[in-house]
């Protein structure tokens, strides 16, 4: 029993980091641009907190942005 929870944990660190990698990825990619969270959020049609959270890896993106 503990063998199947430890997976699920380590499955959810390995996410977690994924998010955290992706979310440099488009805070590098904005940044380079010059764009504020504002403008970039403009171009996506969402919410400059919606671009913070997925900058800060609060936030699963989608592979549509």
């Amino acid at each position: 029993m503990t063998y199947v929870i430890y997976l699920v944990i380590e499955s959810e660190v390995i996410d977690l980091e994924l998010q955290r990698y992706v979310g440099e990825k488009i805070k590098e990619f904005r940044l380079k641009r010059g764009l504020s969270q504002e403008e970039l959020a403009e171009l996506l049609e969402t919410t400059k907190q919606t671009v913070s959270r997925y900058e800060n890896g609060d936030r699963k993106a989608n592979q549509d942005i």
